[in-house]
């Protein structure tokens, strides 16, 4: 279909869906929604006769995941503005913390007149995108700009083969406007070939969220935090990025654990923390006192169960956890970033859906640092074996630490990669 095509169709899902979607996402997920009339005008052009370099991504993952791939292209390429666009409110307030040298955007709707006021308003050098969001017209404009389209940290589940194969046919060629995929493992290189991408076009450079976790576990972090909740000497187990359902069983394997870990904390933190009080409000149903971090000092009861609902915090959790529960898993979501309790040396609890880390939860498995749970029956069993296992928790530390070394350098591999597809600018020495 050509790009008028498809403007009629997302104009038709605009006007007759959209309300809907926007009604619910502010009514039922209670989750701020990116500004209509920035993603439809454009940003303001840019004050240098110098082009940019544009990167996106979805949300706040994405863009936190790009910290250490920004840093480097900041160095390579002075002259150059680095823009960053998101797709939601969650994320541009992120990127806007964390890069303030850098031009935040809301990412344009793939409507031709809109990307167009995008494209001459940034005059992009190049478009960098965060793990895999391709657009049938935003593709298309850049092929017609002449600006490279680079996919870093590329990922493509079993799921999103499938998907691709049907857009496929709605947008002939779209994936050979991608001039190079910088795939986060071999298993999601060999998806994208499946998807008729050449050879030469796929690379396998890693995952970039991976360089930038620590090199060391925060013990620091993890005692100040320990101090801070009265933790003392309790063990604790965190279900960290909770998706709905999964609080319950996890809620449910506590208790059964407590039967023998009487002084077994339970820390819960939600991948949304907007579900912070829903959460709260389920705990206390069954009986059990909980409280929110962000309200209520510290309580040293060890029935007492705590729901983070800050922001930014995680990684701090995951370091004073005895072990963990990552979310995402035990419900059809695909998994979230199982080497992020693995950086802290954390044994990792998961469900069996991880398709979006399939490689990593079987390279856990293999070398025992991670476990797969199918419900808190299993979570029962399992965590009683680490609880009471310090040699196994050791092991596991060791291990789980190995396994995030072995995958760090993605940033220099997408550098590498990015320096063999970027046009050379005028008089430029550098990238």
């Amino acid at each position: 279909m050509g790009p008028r095509v498809w403007d009629a169709l997302y104009l038709f899902a605009f006007v007759t869906a959209g309300p809907i979607y926007w009604i619910w996402r502010a009514l039922v997920l209670r989750r701020p929604l990116a500004p209509v009339r920035a993603r439809l005008r454009g940003p303001e052009p840019l004050s240098t006769p110098h082009r940019s370099l544009w990167i996106h991504g979805v949300s706040v993952g994405e863009i936190l995941a790009a910290r250490r791939l920004v840093e480097e292209l900041e160095k390579a390429n002075p002259l150059h503005e680095i823009v960053l666009s998101v797709g939601t409110r969650a994320g541009f307030d992120m990127a806007r913390a964390r890069y303030p040298e850098c031009r935040v955007i809301f990412a344009p709707f793939d409507f031709t007149w809109t990307l167009r006021r995008f494209f001459r308003a940034l005059r992009p050098r190049a478009l960098i995108l965060l793990e895999l969001e391709l657009w049938p017209n935003w593709l298309r404009m850049a092929a017609a700009a002449e600006v490279p389209v680079v996919v870093a940290s590329a990922k493509m589940s079993a799921t999103s083969v499938a998907r691709y194969r049907k857009l496929a046919a709605w947008a002939p060629g779209m994936l050979e406007a991608v001039a190079a995929f910088g795939a986060q493992s071999e298993v999601h290189a060999a998806r994208l070939r499946e998807l008729g991408v050449g050879s030469e076009r796929v690379v396998v450079t890693g995952n970039l969220k991976v360089d930038n976790l620590p090199v060391a576990p925060s013990r620091a972090a993890a005692e100040g935090l320990r101090e801070e909740l009265a933790l003392g000497d309790s063990p604790v187990f965190l279900a960290g990025s909770t998706h709905p359902k999964e609080e319950e069983i996890v809620l449910r394997a506590w208790k059964g654990l407590r039967e023998r870990f009487p002084h077994l904390r339970l820390i819960l933190a939600p991948r949304h923390v907007d579900r912070a009080e829903e959460i709260r409000t389920l705990v206390e149903k069954e009986g059990v006192t909980a409280r929110l971090r962000s309200r209520e000092g510290p309580e040293d009861a060890s029935e007492t169960v705590l729901v983070v609902d800050t922001m930014g915090e995680l990684m701090d959790f995951f370091a004073v956890a005895d072990v963990v529960f990552l979310g995402g898993s035990l419900v059809p979501v695909g998994g979230h970033n199982l080497l992020e309790p693995a950086s802290q040396g954390r044994p990792v609890l998961f469900g069996p859906h991880v398709e979006s880390m399939a490689d990593v939860a079987q390279e856990l498995i293999d070398e025992k640092a991670g476990w797969s749970v199918t419900g808190s029956v299993d979570i029962i069993r399992t965590a009683s074996d680490l609880f009471s296992d310090p040699g196994l928790r050791a092991h596991a530390e060791t291990a789980a630490r190995e396994v995030v070394n072995r995958r760090r350098g993605a940033t220099r591999k997408t550098m590498e990669l990015l320096q063999d597809i970027l046009p050379e600018p005028q008089g430029a020495t550098h990238v």
